[in-house]
């Protein structure tokens, strides 16, 4: 088969993959609609060196996603589409590398089957259709994990340096926690090998001018321009973010287990053998890609601030492992345990669509079958259901394919077909599902906020990034325009708005009495401060 008609072919499919309907729903509050607000005001204030949140330096990233979200916006405009495009971008070079990758390690149909399984799965395809750091943070860290099996397997110091670099990005895109990440991943490789044959220091030494070429560059470009305390405010919080939850963002310890298990589906059930077999060190990649996998899973198992991207670098160690799994299972076709999760998985996305679907339908008739307590809810089940019989089509693609892998005998189709059959699922459910769930859970405040674009609106009593972004909020030199309690206290000369959640109401408007309530939906109540 010829390589370039392969890699065309990839390119193509991943393009029709991951960049329609990127603009099919509203940006989703906290990480994402933060991330696009920092991109949106480098673009309005020209200031590119640092990241600022309602014009304020924001410390807690560093600068190199939002450069590209900034030159995406650039071309496709300040929206969801030029937020979004980057990780699209991602997606498309990620499937590349695993092609070329597996073709190297094994055999191209490695390398196209490796693309493939990543292609089909959840998880790790929605998050190329996300406006998140994490897809090209992870891309980073496994690209500098990779050229280090290079070095280790050729002694060439440029291998080395490269995989520096990698690591760089990976440390400019969201801090040193990918320097952390691959430290570890070494560590640990290195202990089972009784620390031998450890690169020499010259080889060290080129490795970390690499990591310091790009990681360090923006830590010395804020000092010399006497912003160092950006940098001491970046390093407490990546300190404090490990130590304990961040804005409430806790969790159990099995967290990213359970993550990992339902949302990398199919991935998970074809790695399973992998995980349940002897560890052989001799084969050096598979090795590392359960090193870094057991790393990066237990690492943010033990960290208090529990976010579900934060175990997605697992998601490239875990599909070597499918692949390498999924590769057995259709020779031998008699994997019991990987048909046990492998069926109990599938049917659990059959029930969780389904159950999204019906419950969209019916939603005016939940009242009646249960009692919600929570007022946001009942409040939001209120608005007329956008659901229709049509969006059960993911969920008969989904349960198609389930009946064809588990009644037809030929495993290299059954295989193939049958997954794609959980890929068209996917695509149909972010055309058609995902989009009326955010109504429910984020519409109302969104379609106010895009009603008041250019006006001042500030959330009360709850974190949120959506009145920056969907107002458009300029950079104004009054420090009152960017402080909710200035906004609340001092008079102003013209309107001003605020909203809050249904079930905060009542005690800000016990507070604030000269707050005017102007409207009320799905779950938000709105106000206005008019001018005295």
């Amino acid at each position: 088969m010829n390589h370039w008609f392969s890699r065309l072919t990839i390119v193509a499919i991943a393009a029709l993959s991951f960049i329609p309907f990127l603009n099919g729903v509203h940006l989703f509050d906290w990480d994402e609609i933060n991330f696009a607000e920092a991109a949106r005001e480098m673009i309005v204030s020209g200031n590119y060196s640092t990241v600022t949140i309602d014009y304020k330096p924001f410390w807690e990233k560093p600068p190199l996603f939002f450069w590209m979200q900034a030159a995406s916006m650039k071309v496709f405009g300040i929206n969801e589409f030029g937020a979004r495009f980057p990780n699209a971008i991602a997606g498309i070079f990620t499937l590349l590398l695993f092609f070329e990758l597996g073709k190297k390690l094994r055999n191209i149909t490695f390398g196209l089957v490796w693309s493939f399984m990543y292609l089909v799965s959840f998880l790790p395809q929605f998050y190329f259709k996300s406006g998140i750091i994490d897809p090209w943070f992870n891309l980073f860290i496994f690209l500098g994990i990779t050229l280090t099996y290079f070095y280790l397997n050729s002694k060439k110091p440029f291998y080395f340096f490269l995989g520096g670099l990698a690591i760089g990005l990976a440390v400019l895109t969201k801090g040193p926690v990918g320097l952390l990440i691959y430290l570890l991943t070494g560590f640990v490789f290195f202990a089972f090998q009784k620390f031998k044959n450890l690169p020499p220091f010259s080889h060290i030494f080129l490795f970390l001018v690499g990591v310091i070429s790009f990681g360090g560059g923006w830590i010395i470009s804020e000092t010399i321009q006497g912003r160092f305390y950006i940098i001491q405010d970046f390093f407490e919080y990546q300190i404090r973010l490990l130590q304990k939850q961040d804005a409430g963002h806790g969790g159990p310890f099995y967290y990213h287990f359970f993550v990992l298990l339902i949302g990398c589906f199919p991935l998970s059930a074809f790695a399973i053998e992998n995980f349940v077999g002897k560890v052989k060190p001799n084969n050096t990649f598979g090795f590392l890609m359960k090193i870094l996998f057991w790393v990066v899973l237990i690492l943010f198992s033990i960290v208090n601030t529990k976010i579900i991207h934060y175990s997605s670098l697992c998601y490239f160690p875990l599909s070597f492992l499918a692949t390498a799994g999924f590769m057995n299972f259709v020779i031998q076709n008699n994997k019991r345990l990987t048909n046990i999760f492998l069926s109990s998985l599938w049917v659990i996305w059959i029930v969780i669509l389904f159950g999204l679907v019906w419950i969209g339908i019916n939603i005016d008739k939940l009242p009646e079958l249960i009692t919600i307590k929570d007022k946001f809810a009942a409040s939001s089940l209120q608005y007329p259901t956008p659901f229709s019989n049509y969006d059960y089509l993911p969920v008969m693609a989904l349960l198609g394919g389930f009946i064809f892998f588990f009644f037809h005998k030929e495993p290299i189709r059954k295989g193939t077909i049958a997954l794609s059959f959980s890929f068209i699922s996917f695509m149909l459910a972010m055309a058609l599902i995902v989009p009326k769930v955010e109504v429910f859970s984020q519409g109302g405040a969104v379609d106010f906020l895009k009603q008041h674009r250019n006006e001042l609106v500030y959330p009360l009593g709850f974190k949120s990034y959506a009145h920056l972004f969907y107002t458009e909020k300029k950079p104004y030199d009054n420090p009152e325009y960017h402080d909710v309690n200035l906004a609340l206290s001092k008079p102003f000369n013209h309107p001003i708005f605020f909203y809050t959640k249904i079930q905060k109401a009542e005690r800000f408007e016990k507070a604030y009495p000269f707050l005017e309530k102007i409207d009320e939906d799905r779950g938000f109540v709105f106000y206005k401060k008019s001018p005295r």
